[in-house]
């Protein structure tokens, strides 16, 4: 039975599983990735670390409120704590610290705030993560013996409000993971090299998507031989702007890069990623792919993927050598992915669960659709621990599947039995569709 008539009989049947493919609305083949198991930490994820984090003020650290006017609610400051210092000497006594700087500061927006007075704490020394071991009202003699950080009792004393914030990182100083690259990544098509593996990496604390690339060959198949992952740029952070600044290094050169042109800040207002399967017509083939501002454009615009497709001869196995036919760039929309229902209405949420992530070992599955879009937030994590989910997967999508590739996705996994889990981001790869080339495969 030829190739052909096997997918026919296929489609007949319904949708099937295919050595590691489903096929898809479109016949297109969709590349399945190993199911996601353990906890979502590791190797196989990372996060946008400390983009978004917790932090407990008391309203008397905050310049301009010294009559203890200013309510929890009411807060939303870019502006640097004051630190807490208890001038009467008979009340510094008791104090674990008569004078407290926060360990970790925020270096950005501290907003989204309630009131939690009169707590201790055990603030944990920087670089860890969290800033606090735990935070309660009534803690036990051994909770404070045990304390790995600073124990620190002020805010026990305070007579302003005491509130529970989020600081969401905006500064130069700030070390948080904000960053997402909008290098392009693209196969050598002078050397009729196409995309063969896509994967999420951070490097240089920044959020890239990294390829790998493969020769072309008649009928649709990969020299396997040629694989090879291609480098990325080392980039470069610069902390002499307001904002913080990046440079590339290249052929033992720095090169300036344009913020929202080659890579953006995340932030609380800016934190929205589209969730999309990119799709290309028959005669063409994925030669690149990279993230971007979405088509609305503006400084809180979401982020949203883009490929790069050129076009080949599927017999002879040739990319194009036209160069308006080599890396053609496309996003999707209602009319680049016509053929997809989802793209025949407007955007919708995919909202992403704030809960505490389950112990032990589950699995994921998709559970988002093209054309949504998703926030990332704060979760809770269990132990006082903080992340912002979802996470996002760094295993390659392909692994052992080599083949050519019509469309990139990038989709929301999570699990459907078990509640809590904050799920990962996880690009998926889509195979070109040998049906529908006229001549059989043998």
């Amino acid at each position: 039975m030829s190739c052909y008539l096997f997918l026919c009989l296929i489609l007949a049947l319904g949708f099937k599983n295919i050595d590691g493919y489903n096929l898809t609305s479109g016949n297109h083949m969709e590349v399945i990735q190993p199911q996601l198991s353990d906890a979502l930490t590791g190797n196989n994820t990372f996060s946008f670390t400390d983009l978004f984090s917790n932090i407990y003020i008391s309203t008397s650290q905050l310049k301009g409120n010294d009559t203890c006017s200013l309510s929890c609610a009411n807060i939303n400051t870019v502006e640097k704590l004051n630190c807490l210092k208890e001038e009467n000497s008979k009340d510094t006594q008791s104090l674990q610290v008569p004078e407290y700087c926060p360990a970790k500061p925020c270096h950005g927006r501290i907003h989204k705030c309630f009131i939690k007075n009169y707590e201790e704490f055990c603030e944990l020394p920087p670089g860890g993560g969290r800033r606090y071991h735990w935070l309660l009202r009534n803690p036990t003699e051994d909770m404070r013996k045990n304390c790995p950080g600073r124990l620190v009792n002020m805010m026990t004393r305070s007579i302003c409000l005491d509130c529970f914030c989020q600081c969401s990182e905006e500064g130069a100083q700030s070390t948080a993971t904000r960053t997402v690259s909008f290098l392009q990544q693209s196969a050598d098509v002078k050397n009729n090299m196409v995309i063969s593996d896509v994967k999420l990496i951070k490097e240089d604390n920044v959020v890239q998507i990294k390829i790998e690339q493969a020769k072309l060959l008649p009928q649709g198949k990969l020299d396997e031989k040629t694989r090879a992952w291609v480098p990325v740029d080392t980039l470069i952070y610069q902390q002499n702007v307001s904002e913080g600044a990046f440079w590339a290094s290249r052929n033992n050169s720095r090169v300036p890069l344009v913020k929202d042109v080659d890579y953006t800040f995340l932030n609380y207002e800016k934190r929205r990623l589209n969730l999309d399967d990119v799709l290309v017509d028959k005669d063409w083939i994925i030669t690149g792919v990279r993230f971007r501002n979405s088509e609305d454009g503006g400084p809180t615009s979401s982020i949203q993927i883009e490929v790069s497709k050129t076009k080949f001869d599927y017999q002879t196995g040739l990319l194009s050598s036209v160069k308006e036919e080599q890396h053609v760039p496309v996003v999707a929309n209602n009319i680049t992915q016509s053929h997809n229902s989802h793209y025949h209405t407007n955007r919708s949420a995919k909202r992403v669960v704030k809960r505490k992530a389950p112990a032990g070992d589950f699995t994921t599955e998709v559970i988002s659709s093209p054309n949504q879009y998703l926030e990332f937030r704060l979760a809770k994590m269990m132990n006082f621990n903080e992340s912002v989910a979802p996470f996002l997967d760094a295993r390659p999508v392909a692994e052992k599947n080599v083949v050519p590739y019509s469309g990139i996705g990038i989709v929301y996994r999570s699990s459907r039995t078990l509640s809590g889990t904050p799920g990962v981001i996880s690009l998926r790869l889509f195979g070109i569709d040998h049906s529908k080339f006229d001549k059989k495969i043998e």
